[in-house]
């Protein structure tokens, strides 16, 4: 990380207090597990950023995109868990549309993937499973 850049996070953060951890190592493939258990991982413009890291930063930009104007307001870096269910839904389906449109996914894409319907009958069928005697 170029020091200008930790600058700009640090000014970013005043107002809001989180914790900032910062790493010197680049993130590529290597390095990424360090960023285990962080809320969100900002990679420099130098960093090594393949379509591993890049679907982690999909489903990042896809949580924090679904924090309301009320809870940033709050400093909240999540959205709410009254939610939960469609917040993941909604991060599991921006992934899959990014995997699709990278050619990385092994399967044909589902008509209804931009509203997360397969994903919702999916996760009906796995909750009917699970709560089978």
């Amino acid at each position: 990380m170029h020091p200008y850049e930790r600058i700009a996070f640090d000014r970013a953060n005043s107002a809001h207090m989180q914790e900032l951890t910062y790493l010197a190592a680049s993130l590529d493939p290597t390095t990424a597990p360090l960023a285990e258990g962080y809320a969100a991982v900002v990679p420099s413009l130098s960093d090594n950023v393949d379509a591993m890291i890049e679907c982690f930063i999909v489903a990042a930009r896809a949580s924090a995109d679904q924090v309301g104007p009320d809870l940033r307001a709050k400093g909240m870096l999540f959205p709410s868990q009254a939610n939960i269910l469609e917040t993941e839904v909604t991060t599991a389906a921006r992934v899959a549309e990014f995997m699709f449109d990278k050619g990385l996914a092994q399967a044909k894409r589902p008509r209804d993937l931009d509203r997360g319907g397969a994903l919702h009958t999916t996760i009906q069928c796995l909750g009917s499973v699970q709560a089978a005697p």
